[in-house]
């Protein structure tokens, strides 16, 4: 599975938003994460926003693969979700 992984500007933070990408490594190490490029092919995109100001458009996106937002660290469970059901891992 390849996800193309977006971050905001972080003029606002709220989490260290690395820590997402890192998670995701180290509890699915068989996904390929790699920043979203346009003419990527991608199973998943993320985008990671560090608030709620939404400045990651989910449209400009969704075109190229199913897009999940992440806008605080507790989201993650969005990420994680989504990957065991894809990767076939068990809760």
């Amino acid at each position: 599975m390849k996800i193309g992984v977006k971050f905001c500007g972080g003029c606002n933070p709220g989490y260290e938003r690395s820590k997402i990408v890192k998670r995701i490594c180290a509890e699915f190490p068989q996904v390929e994460i790699e920043p979203v490029r346009e003419e990527g092919a991608y199973d998943l995109i993320l985008l990671i926003s560090g608030c709620h100001a939404e400045c990651l458009s989910v449209a400009a996106w969704q075109q190229q693969a199913p897009v999940i937002s992440i806008y605080q660290e507790i989201d993650y469970d969005k990420i994680q979700k989504y990957l065991k059901d894809m990767c076939g891992k068990k809760s």
